[in-house]
C-alpha cells in the first residue's frame, strides 16, 4: 500500500479540529468505515514518525496491534495526540500551497522525507509573510 498523503492531511485535521488534547478511535469514525486496513496503516506510520503517540501510561502505545491469525485489526481504547512534531507538520499540510506540491513533486517520496519538506515549506511561507509585514 502506498502512503496517501491526503488521507494523512485528513486524519490530521481530525486532532487538530478536536477541542480536546485527546482523541480515541471514535473521532476517526469516517476513515475506519471508509478503508479501516487504510487508516491503520496510516496510523501506525504516524506513530513510527513520532507524529502521534498514546497518551495512556504507555504513551508509545496507540492501542493498534494486528492479528495475524484473523487478518484484522485489534483496538482498544488508548486516546491518542498530536505530538509537538506532529502538530508542526499537520500545521504545514494544513496550508493549501504545501499540500499542492506534496501532492505534485513529492507524492512517491518516504513519510520522512515529506515531513522535512512540508515544514521546510511552511517555514519559507511564514519568512515570507514576516518580511512582508516588517516592509
Amino acid at each position: 500500500m502506498r502512503i496517501d498523503y491526503e488521507y494523512i492531511a485528513k486524519m490530521l485535521d481530525v486532532f487538530l479540529e478536536s477541542e480536546l488534547p485527546n482523541i480515541d478511535f471514535n473521532s476517526f469514525k469516517n476513515e475506519l468505515d471508509e478503508d479501516s486496513n487504510k487508516f491503520f496503516f496510516h496510523l501506525i506510520l504516524l506513530e513510527e514518525q513520532g507524529l502521534v503517540a498514546g497518551s495512556s501510561s504507555d504513551p508509545s502505545n496507540i492501542g493498534v496491534r494486528f492479528n495475524g491469525n484473523t487478518g484484522d485489526y485489534m483496538t482498544w481504547i488508548a486516546p491518542l495526540r498530536l505530538t509537538s512534531y506532529g502538530h508542526e507538520f499537520a500545521d504545514a499540510l494544513a496550508k493549501p500551497s504545501v499540500t499542492e506540491v506534496i501532492m505534485d513533486k513529492f507524492q512517491k517520496e518516504g513519510l520522512s522525507a515529506v515531513v522535512d519538506v512540508a515544514k521546510k515549506l511552511a517555514i519559507k511561507q511564514t519568512e515570507k509573510l514576516l518580511q512582508d509585514a516588517i516592509s
